[in-house]
């Protein structure tokens, strides 16, 4: 979950807008 905060502060992140980021650990893709 950190490395997603610090992303989304970061300079690079600023053409992100409305999108949604499933910060789980990838225990998303163990359900497929």
């Amino acid at each position: 979950v950190g490395d997603v905060v610090a992303f989304l502060a970061s300079e690079r992140a600023s053409l992100i807008t409305g999108a949604c980021i499933a910060a789980d650990g990838a225990q998303g893709r163990s359900l497929v």
